[in-house]
């Protein structure tokens, strides 16, 4: 077993595996909750992970008044029916918007959200030929030249 996991390329293909693993748990959690990370600097803007619905967004938002610098995390429960008495969403094509409004914390902003079907799937299909593919043999290595 040991011998296994001795070129760089499948201990790669285990970091890689557990990066997919942590984006697929991420992923069964938005469906059920609504979480928002912020990176306050001390004014009124702070940049945002959010992840809700299957999709993971990354933007700026605005507060009506100034934020200690700090990070702050912020779940709700969350469901499609009830997405909307948390966050008010003006959609503008695939995976962007604008004029996010959240009135429970007085803020505004701009996100861009990414499937996290399209981070989970490209993760595993490497993870998966990193472990399991085989290495290409060269003829300098075969015949010792």
């Amino acid at each position: 077993m040991h011998e296994f996991f001795q070129p760089v390329r499948r201990k790669l293909g285990v970091i890689v595996l557990a990066l997919a693993c942590g984006f697929m748990a991420a992923w069964v959690r938005s469906v059920t909750v609504y979480d928002r990370l912020f990176l306050h600097n001390g004014t009124r803007r702070a940049d945002s992970i959010d992840s809700v619905d299957g999709q993971l967004g990354w933007g700026v938002r605005y507060f009506s008044s100034d934020q200690n610098s700090a990070v702050t995390w912020k779940h709700d429960p969350f469901s499609a029916a009830t997405l909307h008495d948390v966050i008010k969403i003006k959609w503008y094509g695939i995976g962007f918007c604008d004029e996010l409004v959240e009135p429970a914390l007085s803020s505004r902003g701009v996100l861009w959200f990414v499937p996290y079907g399209s981070i989970v799937l490209p993760l595993t299909l490497l993870s998966a030929w990193l472990l399991l593919g085989k290495r290409r043999r060269f003829p300098s290595e075969c015949c010792g030249d």
